[in-house]
This record gives structure tokens, C-alpha cells and sequence, in this order.
């Protein structure tokens, strides 16, 4: 891959063709270690600013076709096509999906994306809404007449069937629960894809012109997880709150998601309740409100947070922002349609598996391989089928913050990571794990507890396709026939 200036250096016939034509191009110029970029071409002098609850703010990328990406319902029909039934601030829309009948029982909650192009670059990145020399339509569109349709929130189950919607608790499991999960809504259904989520990447960039996207929105990334001394402090009988210290309450906010229980990080009383209040209770203790059926709280139970549930940024009505604030890490964000864009969750990614080779010794050490299934309606239980293509760059075999993504010239969008010694504050300013089996799948973004971690390329690779975990969670995705 080119660095940004051979980038800049390379490509100055085609700006002065791109410049001559009137054709608009937005750029983010990144060098170094340095997780700040420079803002060039159309992109100098834009603003791009993420809200608290339902402030406005000033973001000149809105005005950009490509980056306003409005939420609508949608249904999808035998062979995946969406049809939108409503968008945002029409009437009948819904953010639970809203129901169309006679065209559908119940919708779901989805964003559209319109066609755009960037340069390949991942150092340099550059966008177009037009077709130009230099630029390759993103590969999750199939022609620049064609808008594609991603889902705005956690895939949760609703009657027996995956969903996109708002007031729902979102599922957790493995990459193959999450794949059996998805076919339930169609058969055309699987999780997200590094093709998708690596062009929303690149629109990240170019907008916020930083690597470090946790310095525009931290994302839910500092909330209290199975402490030893997040404990209740009183008994009672048939409540809907539980009493705990002053300086254990303050780790909790109104809206999280906790559960409740007799063990460290345990379920037995409350599993996955909702903070509803937190209000004073005496001089050294407070009491927080859940929601749910009452319980009975012994002194000594334990709270634990989980990732939200799905609904929480939708009092957000600029294109981004947080619920409550931006940067304490305690809520979850939402850009341009997407909620958890990172953090809060990890996020299943179906085409993308990872193969082991050698012994693991020093004559014959671990090679690691990422393999790329272009279809990922073929996903198989994780297994490395012939429909799948090797990438023409490893993995490192050591967990670290990534300096660098991997590049190959037939799948730019494919790009783990290929180097770390980094750290929260330098270059890609995300975290890698290392696969640790023979094949590995890939959760991206991070969790509720990560911290500084979380970005869009943070990859926890190192898990298998069966392993589940309250952390990895997955989005319903729908590819047409």
C-alpha cells in the first residue's frame, strides 16, 4: 500500500482532471504515527461535530449525498430486495419497524446508503459521489444506480424471527448462532461483512479526518463489568431497585443495561434489566431503579453491566452523537444510521475466516491467513470451503495496537491488521487479537469494558466459529438474490 504522500504524488494528474471537471472529492490526508489526519481537496474548512441527546450541531458532511444516509423501514421480500415503507419523520415511520400491512406484518429499522467511490487508499482516503478516474465504486454496491440498505441496530429475536428494531434486547452468541439466527428473517440473511464495514470505515476518515474515532464519540466503553465490589448493601423484599454504595452507583447511568446476581457478574436474580432512575437513599448509599418484575435483594448481590439495549440513541436527531455524553464512555453512540458503530459490542463478521498453519514451533511456526468468501450467503458452519479466496498478507502472531492494515489489490476492502506496537494514541489507535485456533472468525469494534481499545478496526480474531460470549453480538444484514 502506498503511504499518503506517494498517494498525493501519484494521483496529481487525476485531482487537476477531478478539479477541472467540478467533480467533488472529500479527503483525509493521515502520515506517521500520528492518528490526526489533514483534511484536503473538497474536505478543507468542513466541520464535522456529534451531538449530546437532541442538541443540534454543525456538520458540513451532511450536505454531502453520500454521507446523509437516513433511516427508513423497510421489508424484504423472497429474494432479499428491500422496499422501503417509511423514512424517518414521515409519516408511519417507526423505530421499532413499524407495521405496512398489506405489504408486511412488521418492518424493520434499517439506513440507506447511496453509491459513492473512494481511491483504494487507506492512508490517503477519498471519496466521490461520482464516477471518476482513480476511484472504484465501493464494493458493497453493485452499480452506481443501486442504494443498498444496512441495519440500524443489534440484531435481537422478536416471535422466533431476527430483527432490526428499536426497544428490543439484542442477542449474543457465536458467529454460527448468529448466521442460523439472521436466515430466520430470510434466507438471503447473514451478519455484517468486512465489505460493508470497512467502507463505513473509510466514510469515518474522511469525515472526522482521525484514526482515533473515540475522540469524536467514546462509544459505551468504561462501564462497570464484573467487579468484585459492586455489591448491595441492604435487603429487600419484592423491589424494583437494588442499594448500593455511593461510589458503586456512580459507575452505573439511567438507561444501561445491569444484570443482578448472587455470583460475581451473575444472572440469578435480574438478567439483562434496565437502569430506570438512580436516586439517594441515605447519606453513604443510593438506590437504583430497574425495570422488570420485582425481586428479592440479599446484602451481597452482585451488579454487572451488559451492552444496551437497542433504542437508547434514538433521542439522537443530529446524523451523530451519544445519549447523555459523547466522551464519558458510559453510553452508546450512533453514526449516520448505525448504532455501536464501535464499542458497547462486538460485532460478528460472517465473511471473513482465518486459517492456521504449521506446528507452532520454531522450525514450523503458526502462519496465520485470512480467507475472503465473496458471497457470504455460503458461509458453512465456519468451515474454509472452495468458495473462499486466500488474502495475499498474514496476521501478526502477538496481541497489540495496530500500526497497519493489510492490503491486498483484489480486495482492498479486506484489510486486518498486519502489524502492531502501537497504542491507544498512535496510528490506527485500535486493538488486535490474535486467532488462537486452527480457524478463527472475526468480531470487530470492542465492548462495553474495553475501554481505550475500541475502534472500528479493533479485531478480536482469535475465536473460534462456535464460541459464543455475552460480548459478540451481530447485525442483520440482507444480501439480494
Amino acid at each position: 500500500m502506498p503511504g499518503a504522500w506517494a498517494y498525493v504524488l501519484a494521483n496529481d494528474y487525476t485531482d487537476a482532471r477531478l478539479k477541472e471537471s467540478g467533480i467533488k472529492k472529500y479527503t483525509a490526508i493521515f502520515s506517521g504515527s500520528n492518528p490526526a489526519g489533514v483534511r484536503a481537496d473538497d474536505a478543507v474548512g468542513m466541520i464535522a461535530n456529534a451531538a449530546v441527546d437532541d442538541a443540534v450541531v454543525i456538520n458540513d458532511f451532511d450536505g454531502v449525498p453520500f454521507f446523509n444516509r437516513p433511516m427508513c423501514n423497510v421489508y424484504h421480500d423472497a429474494e432479499g430486495k428491500p422496499h422501503v415503507m417509511a423514512y424517518r419523520g414521515e409519516p408511519g415511520f417507526a423505530f421499532d419497524g413499524g407495521t405496512f400491512p398489506p405489504y408486511a406484518d412488521h418492518g424493520e429499522t434499517f439506513y440507506e446508503c447511496t453509491p459513492c467511490a473512494w481511491n483504494g487508499s487507506y492512508d490517503a482516503p477519498s471519496v466521490t459521489g461520482t464516477p471518476s478516474e482513480g476511484y472504484e465504486l465501493f464494493e458493497i454496491f453493485p452499480d452506481w444506480n443501486t442504494k443498498v440498505y444496512l441495519p440500524a441496530y443489534w440484531m435481537s429475536t422478536v416471535d422466533l424471527k431476527a430483527t432490526s428494531r428499536s426497544g428490543t434486547v439484542p442477542d449474543y452468541n457465536s458467529v454460527n448462532g448468529h448466521m442460523d439466527a439472521a436466515r430466520t428473517y430470510n434466507e438471503n440473511a447473514h451478519t455484517e461483512t468486512m465489505v460493508a464495514h470497512m467502507y463505513e470505515y473509510v466514510l469515518q476518515l474522511v469525515e472526522f479526518a482521525t484514526r482515533d474515532l473515540q475522540l469524536v464519540m467514546m462509544g459505551a466503553s468504561t462501564l462497570s463489568y464484573n467487579s468484585a465490589t459492586d455489591l448491595s448493601t441492604v435487603a429487600e423484599t419484592g423491589v424494583n431497585r437494588v442499594i448500593v454504595a455511593n461510589a458503586t452507583a456512580d459507575k452505573y447511568v439511567v438507561g444501561q443495561s445491569i444484570v443482578i446476581g448472587t455470583s460475581q457478574n451473575g444472572i440469578q436474580i435480574a438478567d439483562r434489566v434496565n437502569i430506570t432512575a438512580i436516586d439517594v437513599y441515605d447519606a453513604e448509599n443510593k438506590a437504583i431503579y430497574f425495570s422488570g418484575d420485582a425481586k428479592d435483594i440479599t446484602v451481597g448481590c452482585y451488579l454487572s453491566s451488559r451492552a444496551w439495549n437497542n433504542g437508547a440513541t434514538d433521542i439522537v436527531v443530529a446524523s451523530s452523537g451519544s445519549p447523555g455524553s459523547n466522551t464519558s464512555g458510559k453510553y452508546p453512540c450512533i453514526w449516520r444510521g448505525k448504532v455501536d458503530p464501535w464499542a458497547d459490542a462486538y460485532s460478528a463478521i460472517c465473511d471473513i475466516l482465518i486459517q492456521r498453519a504449521g506446528a507452532g514451533t520454531v522450525e514450523d511456526p503458526y502462519v496465520y491467513t485470512p480467507h475472503y468468501l465473496s458471497d457470504p450467503r455460503k458461509y458453512a458452519a465456519g468451515v474454509i470451503t472452495a468458495d473462499y479466496v486466500g488474502l495475499r498478507y498474514t496476521l501478526p502472531d502477538v496481541d497489540g495496537y495496530a500500526k497497519t492494515l493489510g492490503f491486498d489489490s483484489r480486495f482492498n476492502f479486506a484489510a486486518l491488521t498486519t502489524e502492531v506496537g502501537a497504542s491507544s494514541t498512535t496510528y490506527l489507535a485500535g486493538y488486535y487479537y490474535y486467532p488462537r485456533y486452527d480457524v478463527c472468525v472475526v468480531f470487530v469494534g470492542g465492548y462495553w469494558y474495553l475501554g481505550r481499545y475500541c475502534s472500528p478496526v479493533y479485531f478480536l480474531c482469535g475465536i473460534h466459529p462456535s464460541s459464543s460470549d455475552i460480548s459478540r453480538l451481530a447485525r442483520l444484514f440482507v444480501t439480494r438474490s
